[in-house]
């Protein structure tokens, strides 16, 4: 069986899933295909680079016929670059099983209003056009995904649960320590408005001033980068803090084999946030924004995670310090994130739910296979998952 697996890009976050679907239907016989193999924003921000490798498709004009013919005569395509909606009624028309994934459409900010633009209006007809067909699904990125297409009434019924698939088993060593003494908390990016580095850097200063044995470190910068570290150099102790530019994936992997707490207070711009599951693969307890699709999809609120609304400062710090204040709970929201991410959420699993959803459909079989985790059918009610 050939599966043609196309993304927007290619990175760390999208490779493991990729290797999973090949160990299940042959390394020969899966097809990564993507217009854009070199992001150099993304090569400074220590992702890796791969221009020459021979499992990689680079879609080019020069070649966009040859693609096509692969993306119609594959047995199961799996496209997330909307744009390819005439590929795809086109495989359709012929009964070819066709998946579709992405993260939300209507980002927090511009939201639904998007619907105003031309060009948005109609990859909404399209895509209304390409759900008639019974042979064409959804898999929605974070529940917030599924809302939006839910709402535009496109593949309903026909939703799965689906993500980002990091690498799980990561022997690392790298060359930065954090203070085995403190209790650790982490955070990773591009410091952009979005991503609410400022929110967490006003919890942080107020809470280390009543206890000294919380420590922060962060990596990355951007532009916010240079009021955010004013504000932390003059609100926060030094000792209780470390600042770090980009790192490669290795070291920033390391570091979060140190960490304690891994903070994504990001806003709803956030489309899905895979950090998370790389921080949760090592063992971190997650504190995170309630607007992520990330937290949304795979968290709850003191089971596996400290859960807070979008933007709520006072809420963050109570987040962090029932956590730093019980180290029961800590260790009990460590232990149980990183198996989460192990047993319901490893681009091994994902890969084996979709063969086994593939396998059913293919067989004209119930397809509702997963009551929980990735590959769980969505189903609505109002609006409202049942």
């Amino acid at each position: 069986m050939k599966v043609l697996y196309i993304n927007p890009n290619i990175n760390h976050h999208k490779l493991p899933f990729y290797d999973a679907l090949r160990n299940i239907y042959g390394q020969d016989n899966v097809i990564y295909a993507t217009p854009l193999i070199h992001e150099e924003n993304r090569i400074k921000m220590g992702f890796d680079s791969y221009q020459q490798e021979n499992w990689l498709y680079h879609i080019q004009p020069s070649n966009f016929t040859e693609f096509s013919n692969l993306f119609y005569e594959a047995d199961i395509v799996l496209c997330s670059i909307r744009d390819y909606y005439r590929l795809m009624e086109k495989r359709l028309q012929s009964g070819k099983l066709t998946f579709y994934f992405s993260e939300r459409w209507f980002k927090e900010g511009i939201g639904k209003f998007r619907l105003l633009h031309p060009k948005i209006l109609n990859l909404v007809y399209q895509f209304r056009k390409l759900s008639t067909y019974p042979n064409f699904f959804y898999l929605a990125q974070g529940e917030y995904a599924a809302y939006d297409f839910n709402y535009l009434g496109i593949c309903k019924n026909r939703i799965f649960s689906f993500g980002y698939f990091t690498s799980i088993n990561q022997t690392v060593r790298g060359n930065h320590l954090l203070p085995k003494e403190k209790i650790n908390l982490l955070w990773c990016g591009r410091m952009l408005k979005l991503k609410r580095v400022d929110l967490l850097i006003k919890a942080f200063c107020d809470l280390q001033k009543k206890n000294n044995n919380i420590h922060l470190t962060l990596v990355g910068n951007g532009p916010a980068s240079k009021c955010l570290i004013k504000y932390l150099h003059k609100h926060a102790l030094p000792s209780n803090y470390t600042l770090y530019d980009f790192l490669p994936v290795t070291e920033v992997r390391y570091l979060m084999q140190q960490a304690d707490i891994y903070v994504l207070p990001s806003n709803g711009h956030e489309g899905w946030g895979a950090v998370i599951n790389e921080a949760m693969a090592e063992s971190c307890a997650i504190v995170g924004s309630n607007k992520i699709g990330a937290v949304k999809s795979m968290l709850s609120h003191g089971i596996n995670a400290m859960i807070f609304p979008s933007g709520n400062l006072q809420a963050l710090k109570e987040c962090i310090s029932s956590l730093t204040g019980d180290p029961i709970l800590l260790a009990k929201l460590k232990k149980e994130s990183n198996a989460l991410v192990n047993n319901l959420w490893s681009a091994s699993t994902a890969a084996f739910r979709f063969s086994m959803v593939v396998d059913a459909i293919l067989n004209k079989e119930d397809y509702n296979i997963y009551r929980e985790g990735v590959m769980k059918l969505l189903k609505y009610d109002s609006n409202k998952i049942i």
